[in-house]
């Protein structure tokens, strides 16, 4: 009896021995950016580094990141990002609650690190600025705004403006990103819930 022929669409699909997955590299390399940033910051490191960390080759890396800021900025997005969903299920300020101390928690550690080091080199660089904008605080900040706007439909402060959702953010998030980047102290849990309620007892006023 003749041996059965393998199908084409199986060879074609398998993997080619010796060779990582695109996922393997992409992981990584990331988790080797993300090492690097908490240990050297954004200015210690190079692609270089990345090079003989992985062994993944320089060609690979700037054809999935074009540069050294762009490959920064999506380490921070994917590695924390889902660190920072705000959760179901909870009144918004419950909600704001758990987020907050999720993220103050992250800061805390070696994601603070990351994110400090990234946000001060930017005030140097202009491509890692824009990616920090476009990429992060953009996006973030519009998905908190929407988040406290909710209040206006299910009636736990129905008269606040847009723009005073606004400044709410700003007063909710601005202390813990000025004890990260200035180290005037450390962003931790201690007082942070009772902040917080003190903000949504503001927004119920207006």
């Amino acid at each position: 009896m003749p041996a059965k022929k393998k199908s084409r669409k199986k060879e074609e699909n398998s993997p080619v021995r010796g060779r990582p997955r695109t996922q393997d590299y992409e992981e990584s390399i990331l988790k080797a950016t993300f090492e690097l940033l908490a240990s050297k910051g954004f200015y210690g490191f190079s692609i270089d580094d990345i090079v003989e960390k992985t062994g993944v080759a320089r060609t690979t890396i700037y054809r999935r990141w074009p540069s050294k800021a762009t490959l920064a900025m999506n380490t921070i997005l994917t590695l924390i990002s889902p660190y920072l969903d705000f959760p179901e299920g909870l009144s918004l300020e419950e909600g704001m609650i758990k987020q907050m101390k999720g993220l103050a928690g992250i800061f805390q550690g070696d994601y603070g690190k990351v994110i400090s080091s990234v946000i001060g080199a930017a005030q140097d660089d202009a491509e890692l600025a824009k990616a920090i904008k476009d990429d992060y605080l953009r996006p973030r900040r519009k998905i908190a705004v929407e988040y406290i706007k909710q209040g206006k439909h299910t009636g736990e402060f129905p008269d606040v403006s847009d723009s005073e959702v606004e400044g709410f953010i700003d007063l909710l998030y601005g202390g813990l990103y000025f004890r990260l980047l200035l180290k005037h102290k450390k962003p931790g849990l201690d007082g942070l819930e009772t902040w917080i309620r003190q903000v949504f007892q503001t927004i119920r006023k207006k």
